[in-house]
């Protein structure tokens, strides 16, 4: 498995788990027992996932029918019923919601550096906004990723698995160094960032922080656009388009975001 990225393998559990709940309502006994009815109910919570987008509902069904293609092709079942399964339409992707940089600016502003999980969240968005990270790689910041003498960030991305270094500007390094020393709860954890509550924990690559930043949004005046979705993921869309803005070069974006291609 080490050939597939953490989250690749994380949303075809997801998928698996699924599928898993169909098997049981069917009440399919084991692997060779798979039939129809197995394939049908599966279809059917698909189908009625309303809370599911339509593209997770497509993603879940390619890699629960490549497991059902995997049985048949070692004979485990006698149909592939891979095929049987429902081909979701992918929906058109919605123009990215875009802050200016006047509006990051105003976000970052708004955060509580006075208490610990200010400190703490002020040096997440700030690195979000100024590297242009994801999340998930913000969160799972271990200190071995940073270089101090050489003012680097260095890691390996979660999405994607490739390498990628960072500089690690005066602005970022003191917000860091500021939650270490005054926010950061005693521990021993390789973790930078950790979960204000005990026993301490990582924060944990799931924790997407959309509630902490839609809170900052509304402390910052800033509109939140209706029947759109606004994560925080939109900050990474700001980091890219505001630096296209200025005239970067659209392979040195990429390069910075550690996309595999342009």
């Amino acid at each position: 498995m080490q050939n597939f990225s953490r989250s690749w393998m994380d949303n075809t559990i997801a998928a698996l788990r699924l599928f898993l709940l169909a098997v049981h309502s069917s009440n399919t006994q084991n692997i060779k027992s798979i039939n129809a009815e197995t394939i049908n109910c599966f279809s059917t919570a698909m189908s009625n996932a309303s809370e599911i987008c339509m593209n997770v509902r497509r993603a879940r069904c390619r890699q629960v029918g490549a497991y059902l293609h995997w049985l048949y092709d070692h004979k485990y079942t006698d149909l592939d019923y891979s095929l049987q399964l429902p081909n979701f339409k992918r929906t058109a992707p919605q123009i990215p919601q875009v802050w200016s940089p006047e509006e990051i600016d105003k976000i970052l502003a708004v955060i509580d550096t006075a208490n610990p999980v200010g400190r703490r969240n002020y040096a997440i968005f700030l690195l979000l906004a100024r590297t242009g990270l994801r999340i998930s790689d913000v969160l799972g910041l271990k200190f071995s990723n940073i270089n101090w003498k050489e003012n680097c960030i260095s890691l390996s991305q979660q999405k994607t698995g490739n390498a990628l270094s960072l500089p690690l500007s005066k602005e970022l390094g003191m917000a860091i160094i500021s939650y270490l020393q005054d926010g950061r709860p005693q521990s021993s954890s390789a973790f930078i960032f950790l979960s204000h509550n005990a026993p301490f924990q990582p924060l944990g690559e799931h924790n997407n922080f959309n509630p902490e930043f839609h809170k900052y949004l509304r402390r910052a005046g800033i509109a939140i656009p209706t029947k759109r979705h606004i994560g925080v993921h939109t900050i990474r869309h700001s980091f890219a388009t505001n630096m296209l803005r200025k005239g970067t070069p659209v392979q040195d974006v990429s390069q910075i975001l550690g996309h595999s291609n342009i």
